[in-house]
């Protein structure tokens, strides 16, 4: 046994005289319950969710692996799903129909056809696999997130007309505690580097990506549902796509699942913050100061 995993089981036994599973079953933790739960039944509560949502840090490999897994692991079920993704915008669905029309489709390919080196996110090896496990299952692709040319229109308040604002759930106020956490992490996600005016605007915006990729699950159900590769963020029950879900499909169960990198020393998970259905831990990868990379490009924008 590796010393990670003795310290895995040191650190996580959560009742005194309760047997502990394998440690590879130690990976898989399910909020509600304060449990956690084997990859077989965490597979099995996915599969019997029509809204399925798999969060992800954009950047971790590890989570794209996993999703990938989920992916070929329902397919092997017999379940065929849509399989929506945020890293393509509604208005590119056309460039999606017209490749997957094409003979001898691979992920590589659709990669190509939608300019990915071009989008802005992390480099599309990471997230091959995902659209591969997609189309070896037969899933159709579905693009999920807000188009750009809305973002002007979306940062104000009155650019949408009312029909536009009710569809991306923008006609409805968030409580104000949620609306206090979204305005946090905003804040902190940006570094503190986020000017205060720029704020309503940027709540927003994030409101209306949530909005869109719940519009799209709504919109593209196969016979077994859609699964939706988003960042966790997004994935988050008490706010984001599953707040939206609820209002547009009540009845339509929906697991959001986040892949999470643990601490190193690992900590328990009851005293953190884990809004999700299912959390699954994947190993923790070497630390990356993103604020720092933040401010040297706002400081060559500047000039400086």
């Amino acid at each position: 046994m590796r010393m990670r995993h003795i310290i895995l089981l040191a650190s996580f036994f959560l009742m005194g005289g309760c047997a502990l599973s394998p440690p590879e079953q130690q990976t898989i933790w399910m909020p509600a319950e304060k449990r956690y739960i084997s990859e077989s039944e965490a597979l099995e509560r996915m599969a019997g969710a029509p809204l399925l949502l798999l969060g992800e840090s954009h950047d971790n490999q590890e989570h794209h692996r996993l999703q990938a897994h989920v992916v070929k692991k329902l397919a092997a079920r017999g379940q065929t799903r849509s399989l929506a993704f945020e890293m393509i915008e509604r208005d590119r669905q056309q460039i999606i129909d017209g490749h997957l029309a094409k003979p001898s489709v691979t992920a590589e390919t659709l990669g190509q056809a939608l300019d990915w080196d071009k989008s802005g996110w992390p480099y599309f090896a990471l997230y091959a696999p995902v659209f591969q496990a997609g189309l070896d299952g037969g899933w159709p692709i579905r693009a999920a997130n807000l188009p750009k040319s809305l973002y002007k229109a979306v940062g104000k308040a009155g650019g949408l007309d009312a029909p536009q604002e009710a569809r991306l759930g923008l006609d409805r106020p968030l409580p104000p505690e949620i609306a206090a956490g979204l305005r946090q992490n905003l804040i902190d996600s940006h570094c503190g580097l986020l000017p205060e005016t720029a704020l309503p605007a940027m709540m927003r915006l994030q409101t209306a990506w949530d909005g869109a990729m719940a519009l799209t699950m709504t919109e593209s159900p196969q016979k077994d549902g859609v699964v939706l590769i988003a960042g966790s963020e997004h994935a988050r029950l008490d706010r984001a796509v599953p707040l939206h879900l609820a209002r547009l499909l009540p009845e339509v169960k929906r697991l959001a699942v986040a892949f999470k990198e643990q601490t190193d020393p690992p900590t328990p998970p009851e005293g953190e913050d884990l809004p999700f259905d299912l959390i699954w831990f994947t190993p923790p990868t070497p630390t990356v100061d993103h604020c720092a990379q933040l401010k040297e490009r706002m400081k060559k924008k500047k000039g400086g």
